[in-house]
């Protein structure tokens, strides 16, 4: 019998992202000058900007990254508390002080940040949020 298994591993596409371990607490962030490492703890919400996204910190920061917000929430995906709540944003829900309930409505984040949630995609948040706060 012998040891090696005539299975390859499974490789991963150099153009997709790779998926954040489960025990990681920072995140690599793609800027123009390279990489920046961040805490994920810290970011607040991510904002749509075409093609980029800005990244808004707990600290009042923001830094735009080269990366799309559909590539960002694949990265952000479980088990983060990062939920999509309009075309345009995705927030932590760890910041979230306040839903404003209305055809969509809107969010309170600390910092007194309100952000829109989309008709579409409010009961999907509103889901996540019961989830979360079992």
């Amino acid at each position: 019998m012998t040891a090696i298994s005539g299975k390859q591993s499974a490789r991963t596409p150099a153009n997709l992202p790779l998926p954040i371990a489960a025990s990681a607490s920072k995140i690599a962030l793609p800027i123009a000058e390279g990489l920046r490492f961040e805490r994920i703890e810290t970011i607040r919400y991510l904002e749509a900007a075409g093609n980029y996204t800005f990244l808004h910190f707990s600290s009042g920061e923001r830094l735009l990254v080269c990366r799309t917000l559909q590539d960002m929430q694949d990265r952000l995906a479980a088990p983060y508390r990062f939920v999509r709540i309009h075309r345009s944003y995705i927030i932590n829900i760890d910041y979230l002080n306040r839903y404003v309930r209305g055809k969509g409505g809107y969010v309170v984040l600390e910092g007194d940040t309100s952000l829109a949630v989309a008709n579409s995609r409010r009961q999907d948040f509103l889901n996540r949020l019961e989830r979360y706060f079992r």
